[in-house]
């Protein structure tokens, strides 16, 4: 007899990282998956609005899950600073009111976070899970996880924070900017920690197969970028790694790019795309093409 797939909640399931990681969690069908939206319906998902203790409390309590995954919240900088009192309630009182619903129903919780709350990786340095949080003073955002980390920290819950850098797929983020040609600008210098999707995965499988065996503050970044790395060889990687590019021409001292939308771009590198086989090609070079 096959034992009962465990039941996995994904809080935000609508947002980019917590859609990658319901496909991902969802093609090892080792889980009976409850995902969630709170503004933006999508097919297949309930609604749940983390501000609302009576909604959580709903939706833990008929769902019965084992494992609560929270990518719920306001993630862009500027969308935070610009609204700072919505940020505080989703980012802040929103994962206050998920923790305290995980302790009455006793479920474990995977909280993840991000190593931009770091006072190293501000600084530029490597980080470890031991380095101390302290984000930006302008950070509404690194602020708010700071809180929402302490929140969790002080909890009786079984827990993880796992703390990301650049989340790596095909479909998202710098990816994504690169393959739809829609970046608008990236600084390269200075050293990133990036996890590709199908790893971040890995270790989310590992807690909420054994939850007890991976608890604490992790530090997530991929075995190649275990050192750091600037983010014009991240650059360079994935667009080889996803098919994106041809050829790349890496300029080590250069400080950001932006892609190419006339002969009038003032940025020192120019990012041409080119068709082939539907896919963008990029060349990256300090002259005009």
């Amino acid at each position: 007899m096959n034992q009962e797939r465990p039941t996995v909640l994904i809080l935000g399931t609508s947002g980019e990282v917590g859609s990658m990681v319901y496909r991902e969690l969802q093609s090892t069908e080792q889980y009976n998956l409850v995902g969630t939206y709170s503004k933006n319906p999508k097919p297949g998902l309930i609604p749940c609005n983390i501000c609302n203790p009576e909604c959580l409390k709903r939706t833990i309590g008929e769902n019965k899950p084992s494992a609560i995954l929270t990518f719920a919240g306001l993630a862009r900088e500027k969308l935070c600073r610009d609204n700072p009192e919505e940020t505080h309630a989703v980012n802040v009182v929103g994962v206050e009111n998920i923790v305290r619903q995980a302790e009455i129903d006793n479920v474990s919780l995977l909280y993840p976070s991000t190593i931009n709350t770091l006072t190293g990786y501000n600084n530029g340095e490597i980080c470890t899970e031991d380095t101390k949080p302290l984000a930006k003073v302008d950070s509404v955002y690194g602020q708010s996880k700071i809180q929402a980390e302490n929140i969790v920290k002080s909890s009786s819950l079984i827990f993880t924070i796992p703390r990301t850098d650049l989340v790596l797929n095909r479909n998202y983020g710098i990816a994504k900017l690169f393959k739809d040609n829609g970046l608008a600008k990236i600084m390269i210098n200075g050293l990133r920690f990036p996890i590709y999707i199908k790893d971040y995965s890995e270790y989310l499988q590992l807690f909420i197969n054994n939850p007890t065996k991976h608890t604490g503050i992790i530090h997530l970044f991929s075995q190649e970028f275990q050192n750091g790395s600037k983010l014009a060889d991240v650059a360079d990687t994935i667009i080889k790694r996803f098919n994106l590019a041809q050829d790349t021409i890496i300029i080590p001292n250069a400080t950001e790019f932006i892609p190419r939308r006339n002969d009038y771009s003032p940025m020192p590198i120019y990012i041409t795309p080119t068709a082939n086989d539907n896919l963008p090609n990029f060349v990256f070079t300090s002259t005009r093409l």
